[in-house]
């Protein structure tokens, strides 16, 4: 017999691969059959009910477990945020540090610190006292009524001073470690408060929740000091606060502490539970999982709404209190990993939902499946003619395919679930490259024909 070519050779393969690609999908159609037939025959002899009443049972059990998880997710993640918020320190710091950089949130500290170095060093009385000695002085009448004139310019004049000291230490990059060690004030004494482990939040006695003025105060001290103008000592220790919350809202914020510290850690973890059930309980898991995914996007999309409705609603209950801008990037900064989160879980959801579906036993997911194998047969076969093969390490590709795709899934789904903060860069980059290391996995490999299988040793 003439010698086979290699065109031939590879033309041979090729059809083989095609007939074993059919005998696959067939063997899996037989399977789901006898699975079937194995519930009818189960069910006849244990008396359950017939099979389609499982099977729709089934199926209301899975949508019942993933809907209730889908309305559970958006209040664990809230509850979670909240509970570290209100909690951790360090976190509530990270928070709310890049407030710092608004515009709007500077004019009001500049505000607030100016007013309370007016008032706490008594300012206004100060000048008054000076030009009220001007009597002692052996001047002229009307020298002094000229002397006298000038007492309301030097007031301005001293307060436009303070200002500016003021402007000079919020607008300068060290204003972040100020900011930082103010925030951190105010939280450990927000959680004393809310915990119940010190004395009710009574700052300035009105029962005021807000930035900590004392540590910019101690910081424009100092830069007064450093201008050689000794003013700055006058400014006594304060625990004036820029007010967030008053004491109308303190009740609020204990019941909201507690409600978080108590289902915060653990509620996330039972929402997966949920979703592993829902998944366990339907008849496909591909099926489950795209509903899985579908519900995720449906959640987040309704906690991105809800968060929206919220600042609206923040905007008005705080409105005459504290600048619209101010309170818009202080809320912005609270919410800011929540939106973060709620972005990702859309990715994340909508990413599952086809992953599922292009991995699931469907027809058109079978056709896009051949699809893919064809053109992956293409361009290795043309390789091959160019003498481009992969060769015994594409054999052993091919050989361990399943499990460097389930490798590439546990890397994928870890980063996702334990990177923090999760960001849509983060998901999309993770499954882009997941999706490139799966393709190039798939180029690499060169099937071993079945005649080939048989006759190894």
């Amino acid at each position: 017999m003439p010698r086979e070519t290699q065109a031939q050779r590879i033309a041979r393969m090729e059809e083989e691969n095609a007939r074993l690609r059919e005998e696959l999908d067939a063997a899996r159609d037989a399977l789901e059959v006898r699975a079937a037939e194995a519930d009818a025959a189960a069910s006849a002899v244990a008396g359950t009910p017939a099979p389609r009443g499982r099977r729709r049972a089934r199926a209301i059990a899975s949508v019942a477990l993933i809907v209730v998880a889908a309305i559970l997710a958006p209040v664990a993640l809230v509850a979670n945020t909240t509970q570290k918020l209100l909690t951790d320190t360090d976190f509530f710091v990270q928070t709310l540090e890049p407030i710092v950089d608004d515009e709007a949130v500077q004019d009001l500290i500049i505000e607030r610190a100016t007013d309370a170095i007016r008032e706490q060093a008594g300012v206004d009385q100060l000048v008054a006292e000076l030009f009220a000695g001007l009597d002692q002085l052996d001047l002229p009448p009307r020298a002094i009524a000229a002397l006298r004139l000038l007492q309301g310019p030097a007031t301005d004049g001293v307060g436009a001073l303070v200002e500016r000291v003021v402007t000079r230490v919020v607008t300068s990059d060290a204003f972040t470690d100020v900011i930082a060690q103010s925030l951190r004030i105010t939280h450990q004494q927000l959680v004393a408060a809310l915990s119940g482990n010190g004395e009710v939040l009574q700052i300035s006695g009105r029962g005021e929740v807000g930035i900590a003025l004392d540590p910019i105060l101690d910081r424009v001290r100092m830069a007064l000091a450093d201008a050689g103008i000794p003013f700055g000592s006058l400014i006594p220790q304060t625990d004036a606060v820029i007010v967030i919350a008053k004491s109308a809202q303190l009740a609020q914020l204990v019941w909201l502490y507690q409600l978080a510290v108590a289902v915060g850690p653990w509620l996330q973890w039972v929402v997966v539970a949920l979703l592993a059930a829902g998944v366990l309980v339907a008849r496909r898991w591909a099926t489950g999982i795209m509903g899985v995914g579908i519900a995720l996007a449906i959640a987040a999309g309704v906690l991105g709404a809800g968060v929206a409705a919220g600042r609206v609603f923040t905007l008005g209950a705080t409105a005459g209190s504290l600048p619209a801008d101010a309170i818009d990037a202080i809320y912005g900064a609270l919410v800011a990993s929540i939106v973060s989160s709620v972005a990702a879980a859309i990715v994340v959801g909508l990413c599952v939902a086809l992953v599922a579906y292009l991995a699931g036993p469907y027809r058109s997911s079978r056709a896009l499946r051949r699809l893919a194998d064809a053109g992956a047969d293409s361009l290795r076969t043309a390789g091959e003619r160019y003498g481009v093969t992969t060769g015994r390490f594409g054999a052993l590709v091919f050989r361990a395919r399943i499990g460097i795709r389930v490798a590439v899934g546990i890397v994928a789904a870890a980063i996702i679930l334990f990177v923090r903060p999760l960001t849509p860069p983060i998901v999309i980059w993770t499954l882009v490259v997941a999706l490139l290391v799966v393709v190039v996995a798939r180029l690499l490999e060169r099937p071993v024909p079945a005649t080939a299988v048989a006759e190894a040793p």
